[in-house]
């Protein structure tokens, strides 16, 4: 018998959350965000999953880019995927963003 799998988007139509940051830094931020996700939705290691983390040192500023994803499972019928991304700017000398 074929699985029937019904998907829901909760967040439609603003399934996107966009914070900007600017300071001194910003590159920071891709080491921080693996424990926040894992601590704010206590998600064990076995299901998050660190995709992509980029730099481009090539010019000034140096642009960086971090992606991540998780599934927090509720139950035996639901789950909730959750995907981090980060794009980013810093300055070499200064080290702002």
């Amino acid at each position: 018998m074929p699985d029937l799998r019904l998907v829901a988007d909760i967040f439609s139509p603003h399934y996107v959350k966009e914070l900007k940051y600017s300071g001194d830094h910003p590159s920071r931020v891709l080491k921080i965000i693996p424990s926040l996700i894992k601590s704010v939705f206590r998600i064990t290691s076995t299901r998050f999953f660190e995709d992509e983390i980029k730099w481009d040192k090539s010019s000034d500023p140096i642009e960086f880019f971090g992606q991540w994803r998780g599934i927090d499972p509720k139950d035996n019928r639901t789950r909730m995927w959750i995907k981090v991304k980060v794009i980013g700017k810093q300055n070499s000398k200064d080290k702002k963003g």
